[in-house]
């Protein structure tokens, strides 16, 4: 990317992990994703001063929940990619994949390189199709992705819930403050 080419921007996103952040500070996120997606636009003109008069857009929105009826409508530039509990994950309380109580499913397995939301960063990332990419979740094993992607002169920027998942917020390029009111706040990193 020059300095002059508008870098291209995607946002990966795991509802429902949005969702418990959100739960936890008092707010709300319903089946629309477009005020989250206005969020993380209004965010990215911040973390970074050369871009500040620009408006940027997000080019793809990916979203990751287990839920067929969290499949956006309506919006082709968002992605469904459904994971998690009705993906085949184990029971807690029988420990086999079942049918019985979806509720209490874990997917402890669903870590590093086998998390879907890595797994996109990574062939996004060789495909070159995004340079900057806001990862909206709590999944701190993220962080040696984020690392390996930043070191291969990819910027990602954490859309985040302050003070959750602080350490994954560290090792990001720049975060976008989604508990805020308004448009959210923003930081970046120092260096």
């Amino acid at each position: 990317m020059t300095q002059k080419q508008t870098p291209r921007v995607i946002a990966l996103i795991d509802l429902s992990d949005l969702r418990l952040q959100l739960k936890r500070v008092g707010g709300a996120v319903g089946h629309d994703l477009a005020t989250v997606v206005r969020q993380l636009e209004a965010g990215l003109g911040r973390v970074d001063a050369a871009w500040s008069e620009a408006r940027l857009s997000l080019g793809a929105v990916y979203v990751y929940s287990p839920l067929e009826a969290d499949r956006p409508l309506g919006d082709g530039h968002m992605v469904f990619r459904k994971c998690g509990a009705d993906d085949g994950g184990e029971c807690s309380a029988c420990g086999k994949a079942c049918t019985h109580c979806r509720a209490s499913v874990k997917d402890p397995g669903r870590r590093g390189h086998d998390n879907p939301m890595a797994v996109d960063l990574f062939t996004l990332a060789r495909e070159h199709a995004y340079d900057w990419a806001v990862v909206v979740s709590t999944d701190t094993w993220l962080i040696p992705v984020v690392k390996y992607l930043q070191s291969h002169g990819r910027k990602i920027i954490h859309g985040c819930v302050p003070p959750i998942a602080q350490d994954l917020t560290k090792e990001c390029w720049a975060s976008i403050d989604l508990g805020a009111r308004g448009s959210g706040s923003w930081g970046r990193r120092s260096g």
